[in-house]
């Protein structure tokens, strides 16, 4: 997809953050195992990926995530 997006084949593809949505996913389940309240949707968030934002700090680190730190 990065490639079909560089050379023009796409316009754009959209990406979500795998470390935050396993966050919010602990998160919850720990919240719901206290017995506290939880929401039914969590709203993980979405980010359109083009061809002007590819190579923005943000945008790379969703596509080539730091796995040693967090993994280590």
């Amino acid at each position: 997809m990065i490639a079909g997006l560089r050379e023009g084949k796409l316009d754009g593809f959209v990406v979500q953050d795998p470390m935050k949505i396993g966050y919010l996913g602990v998160k919850t389940l720990v919240r719901h195992l206290r017995g506290e309240e939880v929401e039914r949707r969590i709203d993980t968030d979405s980010i359109l990926v083009t061809g002007e934002n590819i190579d923005e700090p943000e945008i790379q680190s969703l596509l080539n995530p730091d796995l040693d730190r967090w993994l280590k």
